[in-house]
């Protein structure tokens, strides 16, 4: 994974994009596993990409920043495809439905 350029936050804490993608929900669930790890990471789109609908080339990147120290850290954590299989559960599964009837007769 290449580095990318580092963001500067107001505050003057610098991120790192360690991952990036065009896709939203790819990207939120990058960063649940990163912070399932305890990696702190954010994400960054360009202000109106999303207004405008843009969702190709630089404007539609969704970037994922990590601090420079976690960034090996995060970087071989996403590399990494060895996750442990999720167990077969075939136990029934109950639905349970309240229907609401708020309506006045």
């Amino acid at each position: 994974m290449v580095r990318k350029p580092a963001h500067k936050t107001a505050s003057g804490h610098t991120w790192i994009a360690v991952y990036i993608t065009h896709n939203l929900p790819e990207a939120h669930i990058v960063l649940g596993r990163l912070r399932a790890h305890g990696i702190p990471a954010m994400l960054h789109q360009e202000a109106g990409a999303s207004a405008l609908g843009i969702t190709y080339g630089n404007l539609g990147e969704i970037k994922l920043l990590v601090s420079p120290a976690d960034y090996d850290q995060a970087a071989a954590l996403l590399h990494d495809n060895s996750s442990p299989a999720l167990e077969a559960n075939n136990a029934p599964v109950q639905l349970i439905w309240q229907q609401d009837d708020t309506r006045e007769e």
